[in-house]
């Protein structure tokens, strides 16, 4: 029986743990020695923006991660936190952004730049490829969402999935250099509307609430009268 090899790895998860053990077994099968294939398992720090430690501030690190599917930022998030609570929070209705704009000269001249073509293209067509290809496009949206509801059911109970499809955003909310993602306003409101969807104790909805109202006690009497 051949003797097992251990090695201790760098990265955390499970996920590390099977790229790992498949490297190791091409690495050896491509006739790379015991010894240097776990020398350097053991380190490998990670690859860019996956699981990278940007920093730490006040005794919090924080980490970039671009996990492109529901399954791979669910992965990462038992890696990191076991039990963490997470708020899973689907996508907008993108598909509104040409619902609001294409009859807005000022945004169809901006989109022209290049501005998510899959949905942006010839704003004002009504061609049949044209209409199919918008179509599409919200159809993705609406199957992304469903990939997320369900990661978010695999991950267990500690997973609270939060659907805004049906926040109706309008023009004004959306940046003027693109139209397309929200500006300092429209962020606002999803944050509002994610705010009031955390089940967080009524002592920290009335912290934050104080927190957030208290400049205003300092405003004019005229403007407070107002």
């Amino acid at each position: 029986m051949k003797r097992s090899s251990s090695v201790t790895l760098s990265v955390p998860g499970h996920y590390n743990v099977l790229n790992a053990a498949t490297t190791y077994a091409v690495a050896r099968a491509l006739g790379a020695t015991d010894a240097d294939v776990r020398l350097e398992l053991s380190a490998y720090g990670g690859t860019y923006r996956r699981f990278q430690l940007i920093g730490t501030v006040d005794d919090v690190r924080v980490y970039d991660d671009y996990a492109h599917h529901p399954t791979e930022v669910s992965a990462v998030l038992r890696a990191a936190r076991p039990q963490a609570r997470v708020l899973m929070v689907s996508l907008p209705d993108v598909y509104r952004v040409w619902e609001l704009g294409h009859t807005n000269s000022f945004a169809v001249k901006v989109w022209k730049s290049g501005v998510c073509p899959n949905l942006l293209t010839n704003p004002t067509s009504t061609a049949a490829a044209d209409v199919a290809r918008r179509t599409a496009f919200a159809n993705q949206i609406v199957a992304y969402n469903t990939q997320l509801k369900d990661a978010c059911a695999r991950y267990g109970a500690r997973c609270r999935y939060s659907n805004i499809a049906n926040f109706a955003f309008d023009l004004n909310m959306l940046s003027a250099i693109d139209f397309f993602h929200p500006n300092a306003s429209g962020q606002n409101a999803l944050a509002l509307v994610q705010f009031r969807a955390i089940p967080i104790t009524r002592n920290i909805r009335q912290a934050v609430r104080v927190r957030t109202v208290r400049p205003r006690a300092a405003a004019p009497a005229t403007q407070r009268e107002q």
